[in-house]
C-alpha cells in the first residue's frame, strides 16, 4: 500500500557535508555544489555520511531562501527518509486508508489540534465516547535492524509525553506513532544510552496508560513512493 510519493519534482546528489544541522552541501549528478535546507532536527546517526546518496526536492525559485530540500538519504541498503513532516504525511495516509485506527470513522480527524498546556498534537480523534490524540515520531537511527528514538537528547519529545500522560489521566486515549522512514527496521525502542529521561519518560507514560505503536514503511528504488510493510 504506496502511502507517500514523491515531491513532484525531486533530484538526485551526493551529501558533501552536514552542518549547522538544519544545512547540507550536496553536489548535484551535474556537478554543481547547492546548499540545501535539511528538515531533520537530530543528528541523524546512521544516515548523514559524507559520500552518501541524496534525493532533494526542488522547490523551485521564490522567497524561500533555499531551493532544494534533502528528503531522503541512500544508507548503501536502503533508503531513509529525514524529513519528519513526511513521516506525518505518512501517518495520516494510513489513516485515510485504514491501516491505522480502522475501527474510527476518518471524518471525526483533524490535524494539529491545540491541547493541554502549550501543546499541538499531530493527530485528533474526537469520538463519541472519548478523544484519541496521536502524536508521531519519525524514526531515522537504526543499529542491528531495531529502531532506536531518539537519535538526540529530545526535552521536547519529554514534554509531549507528559502532556499525553495527562490527557489519559482524564479518561481519554493517547498514543505514540513510530514512523520508521527506512526498510531495515520494524520495531522501535527508547535510546537509552542517548536520552535515558525519554526512555524513563515513556515507562511513565506506559503506566499511564498511553499506547505505542509503530508504523514501518519502505522506500522504492528510485526514492520516489514509500509502501507500508504492515
Amino acid at each position: 500500500m504506496v502511502l507517500y510519493s514523491s515531491h513532484p519534482s525531486f533530484i538526485y546528489g551526493t551529501l558533501v557535508q552536514r552542518y549547522k544541522r538544519f544545512l547540507t552541501d550536496v553536489r548535484l549528478d551535474s556537478g554543481d555544489v547547492v546548499t540545501v535546507h535539511c528538515p531533520n532536527p537530530g543528528r541523524m546517526l546512521t544516515c548523514a555520511s559524507p559520500g552518501s546518496r541524496v534525493r532533494l526536492s526542488d522547490l523551485g525559485e521564490g522567497k524561500r531562501r533555499y531551493r532544494f530540500r534533502l528528503d531522503l538519504v541512500h544508507t548503501g541498503d536502503c533508503w531513509v527518509g529525514v524529513n519528519p513532516t513526511i513521516a506525518n504525511h505518512m501517518v495520516w495516509s494510513a489513516i485515510e486508508q485504514g491501516v491505522l485506527f480502522p475501527e474510527f470513522d476518518a471524518k471525526h480527524w483533524s490535524r494539529e489540534v491545540n491541547y493541554a498546556t502549550n501543546a499541538r498534537i499531530d493527530f485528533f480523534y474526537d469520538g463519541p465516547k472519548c478523544h484519541t490524540y496521536v502524536e508521531v515520531k519519525s524514526v531515522t537511527y537504526v543499529v542491528d535492524g531495531v529502531g532506536f528514538f531518539p537519535d538526540a537528547v529530545s526535552r521536547r519529545a519529554c514534554k509531549q509525553l507528559k502532556a499525553l500522560q495527562s490527557m489519559c489521566q482524564l479518561g481519554h486515549n493517547a498514543v505514540v506513532v513510530y514512523c520508521i522512514q527506512r526498510g531495515d527496521a520494524s520495531t522501535v525502542q527508547p535510546a537509552c544510552d542517548i536520552d535515558p529521561d525519554y526512555a524513563h519518560e515513556c515507562d511513565l507514560s506506559r503506566d499511564a496508560g498511553v499506547s505505542f505503536i509503530t508504523l514501518p514503511v519502505t522506500f522504492d528504488d528510485a526514492g520516489a513512493e514509500a509502501r507500508c510493510l504492515l
